[in-house]
């Protein structure tokens, strides 16, 4: 089974909206490759924090 490059690096991204020790789970494509799911969720996160930080200035 092969990984989608950047993988990893979108799970650490994702770390910032879950608990710690959480994981978010993976999902199979069609090809046989595996992706992260919780993209949405941490740009959603970021959106917000860029809200606050705008806000304030």
């Amino acid at each position: 089974m092969s990984e989608i490059e950047g993988t990893k690096q979108l799970a650490n991204i994702n770390q910032k909206v879950i608990e710690n020790g959480q994981v978010l789970p993976s999902v199979k494509l069609k090809d046989g490759s595996q992706v992260q799911t919780g993209t949405v969720a941490t740009m959603l996160h970021n959106i917000q924090l860029y809200n606050t930080v705008n806000v304030e200035l």
